[in-house]
């Protein structure tokens, strides 16, 4: 896109999300700028028939303007509360857009490194870039009440163009100086507009460094409030390298303030030189009204007030084409957006059979991470029988984890397939196929929300399949023990008496929340490779008496899930070299053997 297409789009898409706050915040405007305006239009009309001994008509003025007044400010804080409260829904369904797009994205763009640094940089343009797509929503919500302020101040303003065709100064008329006002105020526009492009020009070049500086900022910033990081920092003596990195980054940070700083005060200066020229033109009309005689002495309260108006408005109105200065924000946001949805291919529903008959198979399965040039796996092709338990073991780095992705269809292969009972996985839909699989990974997360609600994965649950999920893992003696149960909220984000669980509590509660899904394939992928040998063995044997004739499948570079399966696959270097029971491949001369010959100590 270029740049006229780049913000045509953010407008209409600034106008979908925010069209509710903008009406609410016209008519909040409208009424707000009304009461300024009632005041300098009655003052004026009190002051010219006062100056005229007209007194009678005074108290009708001071009766008509007190109504209006109460009137409208009633109507204004009553509508205030109503449109802040859409503003700020408004506000987070913004920054909520990028992050709602990577949950609906495919998986592996979501997982890859370069769009996980772009959602960061994006988050970061939310808050502190002028273009974004935040706070150009801010902008447009704020222009909406300069618009207002600016109609009033015309309104207050307009006995300046009422003026008839013999009024003249010294062969003067009044158009004619509102004709030079007019080519004033554009001047001023156009040359504010070209020093707010070459400040932000500069700032482009320095932006990449700026993104990166902040990055590291960030980074370091979060290290140093972390409370477990504070051990590291001690015992390492860490604590100078990162003060000495963080006033590195303020003192090359002093190099981007003078040009951002700098370039925008010449911006402010203008806009300053500009409005005392514009209103030392406004005064000027104003004088020759009052020069001519047709302009009543009240009139110059209602002018001066206009002025007032006009320029604040004009000012903030100007600020606004700040915005087209620079693109690389909004550029950043709609990489993201655009990334395709994960429901983008396939689209047929996948059979509800009681019988948790689905079969699972590879033809050929191919997969390279992007900007790699040696793929992970390598022209794989297994079937998997229903109800059969695998073990899927290797080394660090050897492509268990990927396959199992790939067969989740978290990642999609480069070359090769997925089959469910024989039907290429990528025709079924996608949300139905993760229906699938009930899965514990290696890097599980537990939420700041309850027991409970972490198993369940939603805020309403059935007691009883907490309860025995629980039970399956052996994990209910914990529970009980707590005042509030399985209502008891994991850590004090959200209640001060949450509770803090062990590693190996945590291991157990990802693990009924599997169990609580009851999905016709398990899968463990390393969830308790933090603990010791003999520890994962008694996991592994509970989870196995636990999934019974479901298909299993347990991913371990440790082999203490072996025992417990039907067959097992070894991988090296992105391919299956060896396939077969236990028994089998621990006799058969091989990668199996030499592993379990190094583990076996632990499994005596």
């Amino acid at each position: 896109m270029n740049k006229k297409q780049l913000f045509i789009r953010t407008f209409k898409d600034v106008w979908k999300i925010g069209k509710g706050a903008f009406l609410y915040q016209l008519m909040t405007s409208l009424l707000v700028g009304a009461v300024p305006f009632l005041n300098f239009i009655y003052l004026s009309k009190i002051v010219t028939t006062l100056a005229q001994g007209r007194f009678d008509e005074v108290y009708t003025y001071v009766w008509h303007y007190l109504l209006l007044f109460f009137t409208v400010n009633f109507l204004a804080s009553w509508l205030q509360p109503i449109a802040s409260k859409k503003d700020q829904l408004v506000k987070k369904k913004i920054l909520a857009v990028p992050y709602e797009k990577i949950l609906t994205t495919n998986f592996h763009y979501a997982d890859d490194s370069e769009t996980k640094e772009k959602l960061f940089q994006v988050h970061r343009d939310q808050f502190n870039n002028g273009s974004s797509f935040h706070l150009i929503y801010q902008h447009f919500y704020g222009l909406i009440r300069n618009a207002a302020n600016l109609f009033y101040a015309l309104l207050l303003l307009w006995p300046l163009w009422q003026a008839r065709a013999h009024e003249t100064i010294n062969g003067l008329h009044p158009y004619f100086m509102n004709i030079i006002l007019i080519i004033v105020v554009v001047l001023v526009a156009v040359f504010q507009t070209y020093l707010s492009q070459r400040t932000m020009q500069g700032v482009n070049e320095l932006a990449e460094w700026l993104v990166k500086a902040n990055n590291l900022f960030s980074y370091f910033y979060i290290t140093l409030i972390e409370v477990e990081a504070g051990k590291e920092i001690r015992l390492y003596h860490l604590y100078h390298r990162v003060r000495d990195t963080m006033e590195r980054f303020f003192s090359e940070l002093s190099t981007f303030q003078r040009v951002y700083y700098g370039g925008f005060g010449r911006v402010r200066l203008t806009n300053h030189v500009g409005s005392q020229i514009v209103t030392s033109f406004v005064y000027l009309l104003i004088g020759i009204r009052v020069i001519l005689g047709n302009m009543p002495i009240g009139m110059l309260i209602q002018m001066i007030g206009g002025i007032g108006q006009l320029m604040s408005a004009l000012v903030d109105t100007l600020n606004f084409l700040t915005l087209f200065a620079q693109t690389a924000p909004m550029e950043r946001f709609y990489e993201i957006m655009d990334l395709p949805d994960e429901n983008a291919k396939g689209s047929i529903p996948i059979e509800k059979r009681l019988d948790n008959h689905y079969q699972l198979s590879v033809e050929n399965l191919s997969f390279t991470f992007p900007g790699s040039q040696e793929p992970t796996l390598k022209n794989i092709s297994e079937e998997f029988e229903i109800g059969k338990h695998y073990a899927i073991v290797g080394e660090n780095g050897s492509g268990k984890t990927t396959f199992i992705k790939l067969l989740m269809r978290l990642y999609e292969p480069n070359q090769g397939k997925v089959f469910l009972n024989h039907i290429e996985a990528d025709k079924y839909s996608l949300s139905e196929f993760y229906q699938l699989f009930s899965v514990v990974f290696q890097d599980f997360r537990l939420l700041g929300l309850t027991i409970a609600e972490n198993i369940a994965v939603h805020p309403n649950y059935e007691a009883d399949r907490v309860r025995n999920s629980l039970e399956e893992i052996g994990l209910t003696y914990f529970t009980d023990s707590l005042e509030e149960g399985v209502n008891t909220y994991l850590g004090t984000e959200y209640d001060e008496n949450g509770v803090e669980v062990s590693g190996g509590q945590a291991q157990k509660i990802a693990m009924a929340r599997a169990i609580y899904k009851d999905a016709p394939i398990m899968i463990l992928d390393e969830p308790t490779a933090a603990l010791d040998p003999v520890a994962e063995f008694e996991i592994y044997q509970k989870f196995s008496e636990i999934v019974k004739d479901k298909t299993a499948f347990y991913i371990s570079h440790r082999l203490s899930s072996c025992r417990f399966c039907d067959e097992i696959l070894v991988f090296d270097q992105g391919s299956i070299i060896q396939r077969g029971t236990h028994e089998e491949l621990v006799k058969e001369r091989g990668k199996y053997q030499d592993l379990w010959q190094a583990q076996a100590q632990y499994y005596q």
